[in-house]
């Protein structure tokens, strides 16, 4: 990574002295293949209850709402942060039960990609949830930063210290990473973490594998299907889910169930 934010550097700044960089003997840093692929670990359930109980009890700081909503929105939808961060505010869609909304771009496509949530969770079964009270705040942080609506195009803005910086700007993968592990360590409740939740393990890539996760076990009980577990893709062949109008009632059905059979006494298995 840091290769390639050097070289990336080298072209916006003409640094030729860094010409370097191209170099064989730089270039066979990426050929090896000795190092073993981590796979990212999903959140435990213990860090879901906590992020769901912390926006009932509204114990935590104006960032942190904002970016804690943040994060809950990319778990629950299965967005990657290339995705979750290219989403106009404006195109949300709000309809009490479900937040519905589409990225511009995202990692493998530069179509749309459509997405839903459940606005409920685990603790707040009601239509007042975590959803209702994250939408209010980035409308209110927004509005703040004498924005209109139309001209937001992403969800967590930068930083700095305890303030945003602005006028506001998308937040970088390495300020996020920063956050996503200094929100697993429950900073409003002020005690150690317990040593199963060490956030140093966890990755920005944990969100989107945490629901995959999640429903392995209840698809291996027949209660969700494939299909729900895996997200539409952009080019459909089938002409029948072409034209159906609607790739997001699979994901919404299989939080449904995940909701209901955690609530029921569900545990899923974790590395």
């Amino acid at each position: 990574m840091a290769i390639k934010a050097l070289r990336r550097a080298q072209q916006l700044l003409v640094v030729w002295s860094w010409q370097m960089l191209s170099d064989p003997i730089i270039n066979s840093f990426f050929n090896s293949t000795s190092h073993e692929r981590r796979e990212s670990i999903p959140l435990s359930l213990f860090l879901f209850f906590q992020w769901d109980r912390s926006f009932l009890m509204q114990a935590y700081t104006l960032q942190e709402q904002i970016w804690l909503g943040g994060l809950l929105y990319m778990l629950w939808s299965g967005l990657r942060l290339v995705a979750g961060q290219r989403l106009s505010l404006h195109s949300l869609s709000w309809c009490i039960t479900e937040l519905r909304g589409s990225c511009y771009k995202n990692k493998t496509s530069t179509l749309r990609q459509t997405w839903a949530i459940q606005a409920r969770a685990f603790l707040s079964p009601g239509a007042w949830s975590w959803v209702t009270q994250w939408l209010v705040t980035l409308v209110n942080l927004w509005s703040q930063a004498h924005t209109v609506l139309s001209d937001a195009e992403f969800l967590l803005p930068i930083t700095l210290d305890d303030q945003f910086l602005v006028p506001l700007v998308p937040m970088p993968y390495s300020q996020a990473l920063h956050w996503i592990r200094h929100i697993c360590t429950l900073p409003w409740k002020h005690f150690d973490i317990p040593e199963f939740a060490n956030p140093g393990e966890y990755t920005l890539h944990s969100l989107k594998t945490t629901t995959l996760s999640g429903s392995h076990l209840p698809a291996q009980q027949g209660l969700v299907t494939g299909e729900q577990r895996h997200r539409p893709e952009h080019h459909c062949q089938d002409s029948m889910k072409l034209y159906s109008c609607d790739d997001t009632a699979g994901p919404v059905a299989l939080q449904n169930t995940l909701l209901l059979q955690v609530q029921q006494g569900l545990r899923s298995i974790t590395p």
